[in-house]
């Protein structure tokens, strides 16, 4: 298993799968996997157990969603494909947890059979490319790619989208190819101009993204990716791969909290995805952010209630007073997982905000003038998706990339002045899930709704310091793009 391997070390992982040790293991590594085949054991009896007490699909689909939380493994997979054949609610819960298998053969082979099984469900047929797109194995492109052409718009869509989690050349060809075709389509009369023109609509958005999130280049024209690619195509490497999500028992020791810099963002971690229920209280392995090097002046649970983390007072999201939003959405997803493990009150932050696939902006109001720290927080509820940042109109990252089903991370903080008593960070590009919005004073400050918070709790930023888990990681640099309008020629809107 290719996401394992990586973090845990071939050997270790090849012991866990078959249950041998091997030669070089370590006495550390045989407890872990002891640990792992004992912890796989008692998930899978708690699981058939729940298969036979279920009712309804939901109860068997929420079976389905707890495995996945609690170990990754062959024998997990092999349940989890088995599920494929059920009720959709089900089947889609199952998708969901195979798609965290990046990279796993098993996992895509169970997938790509599932295709022809869900009949007249788009919206189920969507949900399997997309977690095919999210394992990302090579082996499966060109089945995903005869997608791309399928009668129904919104299945295009998901297979262009889950084209852009490949990191292969062979998706970028497929690509341009069928955006090609596109835009001959729009050059001809009638039914065909028609067509293209609405197929565009539905799986532009979605080619040019894939595209984008494979090349790092952002152009509006198929020429200009087409011209591009002919020049590049040699020396192109593929995009880095996500984070690998781990069993707890494999994952390496998280390293010692430690303040992050202005502007920057460390990776989170990618242990076992999803956490305990609400019920049980948080997990123990909760990881715990680095502080903010400034002094706590608000912060805005959107779309949830008033609640308190890290002993700093969040406000209530629909407090129209200090915070509006524009372009987005209400969620909630109270049931579903968390990745990396938060504790109890930031879990309950993460699993309600707003979300937006074009463009959202969140206003904060009510600032004194003065310098200021913002971070936000953000949640995936599917396959990774990419987008960018702006505070006050100025750039701060540029095709982020949330890193998948049931991950979240705290991006920022950025430095920035409030202007006319308001902060506005601005969302776009792909679909964006934002949960909750921190702001901290530079300079010693009352904070608005926090009296008595200590203006020296605050440590010096030290960049040099290990990543620290549950931050996220902003791109060094934004790719090249190009805004100038062209007179002729398809684009994805």
């Amino acid at each position: 298993m290719r996401g394992l391997a990586r973090a845990a070390g071939l050997a270790v992982l090849a012991a866990a799968a078959t249950g041998v040790a091997g030669a070089a293991e370590s006495k550390e590594d045989r407890e872990a996997r002891r640990e792992h085949e004992a912890a796989v054991r008692v998930a899978l009896e708690t699981f058939k157990q729940a298969l036979r007490e279920a009712k309804t699909p939901a109860d068997r689909a929420a079976a389905a969603q707890r495995l996945a939380a609690e170990e990754r493994d062959p024998k997990i997979v092999a349940e989890l494909s088995r599920l494929l054949g059920d009720a959709e609610p089900v089947r889609l819960a199952a998708m969901a947890a195979l798609a965290t298998y990046r990279g796993e053969k098993q996992a895509a082979t169970a997938l790509a059979g599932a295709l022809g099984t869900h009949g007249k469900s788009v919206a189920a047929l969507a949900k399997n490319l997309e977690a095919l797109g999210g394992v990302g194995f090579e082996g499966t492109i060109p089945l995903v790619a005869k997608h791309l052409r399928h009668d129904e718009d919104a299945a295009a869509a998901a297979a262009a989208q889950a084209m852009g989690g490949m990191g292969s050349a062979a998706a970028v060809e497929a690509l341009l190819a069928v955006w090609e075709e596109l835009d001959r389509g729009r050059k001809k009369e009638g039914d065909a101009k028609k067509k293209a023109e609405q197929r565009l609509q539905a799986a532009g958005p979605s080619i040019k993204e894939s595209l984008t999130r494979l090349t790092g280049k952002k152009f509006h024209y198929a020429d200009e990716y087409r011209a591009w690619w002919t020049q590049n195509k040699a020396a192109w490497t593929p995009p880095p791969e996500p984070p690998p999500v781990t069993c707890r028992h494999f994952a390496p020791p998280a390293p010692a909290a430690g303040p992050a810099a202005p502007g920057g963002a460390v990776p989170p971690p990618a242990p076992l995805p999803g956490d305990a229920p609400p019920a049980e209280g948080p997990p123990a392995a909760a990881v715990v952010l680095p502080p903010i090097p400034g002094v706590f002046f608000r912060a805005v649970n959107l779309n949830g209630p008033a609640l308190v983390i890290d002993g700093n007072p969040w406000a209530d999201g629909s407090n129209k007073e200090i915070v509006t939003a524009e372009g987005g959405k209400p969620f909630d997803a109270r049931n579903a997982p968390i990745v990396p493990p938060a504790d109890a009150e930031r879990t309950r932050m993460l699993r309600t905000g707003l979300t937006s696939a074009g463009s959202l902006v969140i206003t904060l109001r009510d600032l004194p003038a003065g310098d200021y720290l913002v971070c936000a927080y953000f949640w995936e509820d599917g396959m990774a998706e990419m987008f960018d940042v702006k505070l006050q109109g100025k750039l701060m990252a540029s095709n982020f990339s949330t890193g998948g089903a049931g991950r979240w991370g705290r991006i920022g903080p950025w430095s920035t002045k409030a202007m006319d008593g308001t902060i506005a960070v601005a969302f776009s590009g792909g679909a964006v899930g934002v949960c909750g919005v921190e702001v901290w004073r530079t300079a010693p400050h009352a904070p608005a709704n926090a009296p008595d918070a200590d203006p020296g709790g605050a440590a010096e930023p030290k960049p040099e310091e290990a990543p620290t888990p549950g931050e996220a990681t902003a791109p060094a640099a934004a790719p090249e793009s190009d805004d100038t309008p062209k007179p002729d020629g398809g684009s994805p809107k």
